[in-house]
């Protein structure tokens, strides 16, 4: 799958810049999420390195990390698509739906590609949990049929 490091480079050189002003959103989310262990998560990207926060889903030395590609394209498109819509927000309004907008093209461009489908349905972790919840019975049912059709041809 071919990867485009310019746009990722430019992003994270953006959000390099930016750093004090994600710091502050981050840490407001964290003072308003009653949860205290969604709260300690979010304390937690706090002291991590900003510059990597982009890369830390989809990237990892010790294993494989696709099947986490999808549901964190979808928790950050909920995220941000209820932030961008926030009076409270509105200085970063702009960025928010720039960065929804550039989600939304991400999730878009995983329909033609099966190995995210794959991925999450050989995870014994997550199974087919994400596509039952979120992408409803038809198409929950149209991806077990792709896996099945797939897993044939590959056992000829």
């Amino acid at each position: 799958m071919p990867v485009r490091w310019s746009s990722t480079y430019v992003m994270l050189n953006r959000v390099e810049k930016m750093k004090p002003f994600v710091n502050t959103f981050v840490y407001e989310l964290g003072v308003r999420e009653p949860n205290l262990a969604k709260r300690a998560k979010i304390d937690h990207v706090l002291c991590a390195d900003m510059s990597l926060l982009s890369l830390t889903s989809f990237s990892s030395d010790k294993g494989s990390t696709l099947q986490l590609a999808l549901p964190a394209l979808k928790a950050l498109h909920k995220a941000w698509m209820s932030h961008s819509e926030s009076s409270k927000y509105e200085p970063f309004h702009t960025a928010l739906n720039a960065a929804v907008e550039k989600i939304c093209g991400y999730y878009e461009r995983t329909a033609d590609n099966d190995a995210y489908i794959m991925a999450m349905l050989l995870d014994p972790s997550q199974k087919d949990s994400h596509i039952k919840h979120f992408w409803g019975k038809e198409t929950h049912i149209d991806a077990l049929r792709e896996a099945e059709r797939m897993v044939s041809l590959s056992s000829c």
